[in-house]
């Protein structure tokens, strides 16, 4: 307890004390506190001394006590104490201390109470937070410790912390802990660092994992050392720190961390560092190990060193592995009977092994194996990959057409390729795209064996053509590059499902999710004119009235009669209310109106609509800026979503549109409409490229149900339907 640190300070305090002591004035204070100080120097003789110079009794019994408390005595200072009463309130107070030191924190309260002003007043009210920290009290003990925030005490911001996390606000607790770890030393340091290695791996904040286990490192005892160097290892292969793993990892013994080692190979595999992930399984033994190399080596193309490796394996994974590296090499006939050595059960378990059974039999002229194993693979790969499968779907049906197995297996297949009414639409609503970039990437690339330098040219030229950006592009053709060095892109078939890969990873950091929260909900739309922001927000009330909300748009394009007039159609015929004003009012007030009735009303959701209006138009902006901070000013948080409705046929304008409009106001996220509307839809891959603005709706068609969620899957799905 801090009451009993050291401090240069206290040193001073002790000799101004005996002084004190000396003259005889100072009453109970300076007694008190050279006790303390004399227990801290290990001075025991001059604590006896001390007691016998205490003008009183009173005062005699009350500094006995403490004596026996700080070596480490309970009841026997308890019974010295047992009806002593003090003269005043300062008395009173020591008193009250002792009583709290001994057992009930209540009596410490009583201490500050009776002398606020108590020279231990910052030690003790530490002393309480801890105490009623540990009876689980936080909230009362907060009240205590936040008054001691300015002095910046390391063991404040411990306490403050640790009661915020037994609060449940991890973030407030987060930042308290990490002062206490830097600025703390010893037990202060240590218990910070450990609480926010527990915190900061909830969160998966990994660096600030790693820098509180160094601290704890630096103090730890020899047998704890290797069970956090361990764990720092661990926090580092998650963190993305290779380098660092591999340095911890090398220090222990070989044959120590087999479970690091394989998850440090893993990663190194999901990080498609195919080389580095072969000597990470170097240091693994057992079968895993060849099974992790044998992935590596077929990566990297090297699949007769993998069919060395994995001919003798017994494992299900091992044989499909050992039938992928046998594909490559042309053994047709030898990956299919491979796969057939697993049996029904193996290939069920395995789903790629399925598919590759289904394009090996396939290629064998075997339909009805094909058909069967196409299927297993079609419902039981996750969603994310059943392209493939669909597309060997549509192979097998073709194949089968004709044929006396025809009417047995046709109807199946048709079922399972089968497009949803939302995806149909998707695919219908990009059609110019798929003929402006899909369609044009075949023309040019044609039917051949190698792809060259010369094809990546014409790719590029393709993807700038469709809108996809320079910036954007420039990666896209550098990941191309880097696949076909690690010969992972064959033929045009393999280039085009290589850029699908590529196209589907931009695509996904940017999906985002249009969320509803706490009523009201208010979204606002901006945007320049002729963008579709009126029917963006037309069919974004449907949807919520749909859904059971209750919405009202207010109209906030008071600059035209005319915006006015098309909202309230719009609002006729989606069945919702319109708040709005006379034309040439000022919009702030229509954002006031508008949630003045939402509160009123028991409305869900309020949606904004604002004139159209070029990035700039400084006039026009600044009226923008406003209506957001009147959002905020009637509703704390709002306008809880700012859309930024985006048209896709204006291509590159629409990028910087969007860089311009965010640079002004908090764009949470964008509609990209008119999709239907252009051969360039690569516009959406150059926006999920080079902002960092998450999509959350598109638009792929004039119907109410065309305006869709942003899903990175569909999208590359229906764009590019082949590979």
């Amino acid at each position: 307890m801090s009451i009993f640190s050291k401090g240069k300070s206290q040193e001073k305090e002790a000799r101004k004390w005996e002084k004190e002591v000396k003259k005889g004035k100072g009453g109970w204070d300076p007694f008190f506190s050279l006790i303390r100080w004399y227990h801290l120097q290990g001075q025991g003789d001059k604590l006896e001394s001390l007691v016998k110079k205490a003008p009183n009794q009173g005062l005699s019994r009350a500094l006995e006590a403490f004596t026996l408390y700080l070596q480490g005595e309970r009841d026997a200072p308890l019974k010295l104490i047992e009806n002593l009463e003090g003269r005043d309130k300062r008395e009173e107070a020591w008193l009250a201390l002792l009583e709290g030191l001994l057992g009930d924190p209540s009596h410490l309260q009583r201490c500050l109470q009776l002398y606020p002003n108590h020279p231990w007043a910052k030690e003790v009210k530490i002393a309480l937070g801890q105490a009623l920290l540990e009876r689980g009290e936080g909230e009362d003990a907060l009240g205590y410790l936040v008054s001691l925030e300015s002095e910046r005490d390391p063991q404040v911001y411990l306490l403050i912390g640790q009661i915020y996390h037994q609060m449940g606000n991890d973030l407030a607790a987060r930042n308290y802990l990490e002062q206490a770890m830097i600025k703390g030393q010893g037990g202060v340091k240590t218990k910070g660092a450990e609480l926010i290695v527990r915190l900061a791996r909830q969160k998966e904040e990994w660096d600030k994992v790693a820098s509180a286990l160094k601290i704890l490192l630096e103090g730890a005892k020899a047998e704890d050392k290797a069970k956090i160097q361990r764990e720092l290892a661990e926090v580092f292969i998650k963190g993305g720190k290779i380098k660092e793993a591999i340095k911890v990892l090398d220090g222990f013994p070989p044959g120590e961390c087999q479970d690091l080692w394989i998850l440090l190979a893993i990663t190194l595999e999901e990080r498609k560092e195919w080389q580095r992930a072969i000597e990470a399984w170097g240091k693994v033994e057992g079968p895993r190990a060849s099974l992790g190399k044998g992935r590596a080596l077929l990566s990297l193309g090297k699949t007769k060193e993998a069919i060395v490796l994995l001919e003798e394996s017994k494992d299900k994974e091992g044989l499909y592995l050992l039938a992928c590296a046998l594909w490559e090499e042309g053994g047709k006939e030898e990956a299919l009977e491979t796969l057939r050595s697993l049996g029904e059960e193996g290939c069920r378990a395995l789903p790629h092994a399925a598919l590759l059974r289904a394009q090996a039999a396939l290629e064998l002229q075997e339909a009805e194996e094909a058909a069967l194993w196409a299927l297993e693979a079609f419902q039981s790969l996750p969603q994310e990959e059943r392209r493939r499968a669909k597309a060997m779907l549509r192979k097998i049906k073709a194949a089968l057409r004709g044929t006396p197995e025809a009417k047995k297996w046709l109807p199946v297949l048709e079922e399972a390729v089968k497009e949803s009414p939302l995806f149909h639409r998707l695919k219908e609503g990009l059609l110019k795209s798929r003929q402006g970039m899909t369609k044009k990437l075949e023309e040019v690339l044609g039917i051949r064996g190698e792809i060259t330098r010369e094809d990546l040219e014409r790719v590029e030229e393709v993807l700038i053509s469709a809108d996809v950006g320079v910036a954007t592009t420039a990666k896209l053709i550098k990941a191309l590059e880097r696949k076909m060095v690690r010969g992972e892109v064959k033929g045009r078939e393999g280039l085009m499902a290589a850029l699908k890969e590529e196209i589907l990873l931009i695509l996904r950091r940017a999906q985002g999710k249009l969320e509803m929260g706490p009523s009201p909900w208010v979204i606002m739309t901006v945007g320049v004119n002729g963008t579709g922001k009126t029917t963006t927000i037309a069919k974004l009330a449907r949807r919520f009235a749909q859904d059971g909300k209750k919405v009202v748009l207010a109209a906030g394009d008071t600059f035209r009669a005319a915006a006015i007039e098309q909202l309230e159609v719009w609002a006729q015929r989606v069945g919702v209310p319109v708040v709005k004003q006379l034309p040439g009012s000022h919009p702030s007030g229509v954002v006031y109106d508008a949630l003045q009735a939402a509160k009123a009303r028991g409305i869900d959701v309020v949606i904004v609509d604002t004139a159209g209006r070029l990035h700039t138009k400084v006039n026009l902006m600044e009226e923008l800026k406003k209506m957001v901070r009147v959002a905020a000013k009637e509703l704390p948080g709002a306008p809880q979503e700012i859309l930024l409705v985006l048209d896709a046929t204006t291509g590159q304008n629409a990028l910087s549109q969007a860089r311009l409009f965010s640079q002004e106001v908090p764009v949470t996220g964008l509609v990209l409409t008119k999709l239907d509307g252009t051969a360039r839809g690569g516009i959406i891959i150059a926006v999920a490229g080079e902002l960092s603005i998450p999509i959350k709706l598109i638009g792929v068609g004039e119907g109410m149900d065309d305006l869709q969620d942003f899903d990175a899957e569909a999208f590359v799905e229906a764009l590019f339907e082949a590979y």
